[in-house]
Order: C-alpha cells, then structure tokens, then sequence
C-alpha cells in the first residue's frame, strides 16, 4: 500500500509565507500537510487568480474531505474561505496586474484515480453542505465543480483531457 500523506501545492509565484498559513491552518484541524510549491507556471501573475492543489495520498479522496469536514468542524467552510481570500489577497499584492475578479481555488484531488473537487472562493454554503453528499470514491477520471444554475455538483469526465496539474501523470504516485 502506499504510503498515506497529504501534499499541498501552493500555485505559481506562492510565498514561503503563504506555505506556512496553509500548513498552519491544516495543522488547527488536526492535519498534517506536506507544503510543495507549484514550479511549472511562471512568478508572474496570468489572470487566473491561483489554486492550492490538495493530493490525497494513498487513501481515498471521499474519506480525506469527509475527515477534513469534521476536523475542521461546523465552521470549516468559512475556515477555508478565509484562508483562500487571505492567499488571494497576498497574490494580487504582489502581482497588481491580476484582475481583483481571478478567484482562488483550492483543489482536492486522488493522483492515483485522477479524481479531483474544486472549490472556488466564490462558493455559496449551500454548494459546501452538498459536497458531503458527493460519492468521490465512485468513478475515475472525473472532476467534480458546482453548477451555480443548476445548484447542485457535477461530474466532468476527464479522460481524454490532459492532466495539467502538479499532481498529474508525472507524480511519483500516479
């Protein structure tokens, strides 16, 4: 089996600051986190605000956001916003060139599977209540989003996409 961790990667240009909020934050609910930082993009802002990519480990992805929802308790929708916009705020400090609309996002996601969540900062509560109903150990291949209109999450089959992420085919536990 393999060895059971959780690795964030922080989006490009990311501080050494902005790993120690994230590992701090994941440390209050009770998680240890392992803080990588994402390389592939360049140290300058692109409009596209930034993500935090959460890999799962060598367990799965619906058990990891499950526990990360009761460790962080009933407030853990406004923890991780929170978090989210302060990563955000820093991010267009240093890069003004960045439109003040680029949402952050914080991804979750099993490399082994390929199965991912996305969580924009803009999220209403109700989109974070439902996440809990969502059945994450179900497919492969797949990325989970919240359709606003539709109010509910959806399911995108990604298996004739590329995987772009830090955590794609190249990770040493894909």
């Amino acid at each position: 089996m393999a060895v059971q961790r959780i690795e964030v990667w922080l989006g490009y240009g990311a501080s050494k600051e902005q790993g120690r909020e994230v590992e701090e934050a994941f440390k209050e609910a009770g998680i240890e986190v392992e803080i990588r930082y994402e390389e592939a993009h360049p140290a300058i802002g692109n409009g596209a605000g930034f993500t935090l990519f959460i890999g799962v480990i060598g367990f799965g992805l619906g058990a990891f956001v499950k526990g990360y929802l009761e460790a962080a308790g009933a407030d853990a929708w406004a923890k991780t916003k929170e978090l989210l916009r302060t990563l955000k705020a820093d991010h267009l400090r240093r890069y003004p060139s960045e439109p003040p609309t680029a949402e952050g996002q914080l991804v979750f996601k099993d490399p082994k599977r390929r199965v991912q969540v996305a969580l924009r900062t803009d999220l209403p509560e109700e989109a974070w209540a439902k996440l809990a109903q969502v059945d994450l150990e179900a497919g492969e291949q797949v990325s989970w989003w919240w359709d606003a209109e539709a109010r509910e999450w959806v399911e995108t089959d990604l298996s004739g996409y590329e995987d772009w992420s830090p955590l794609g085919p190249d990770h040493p536990d894909a």
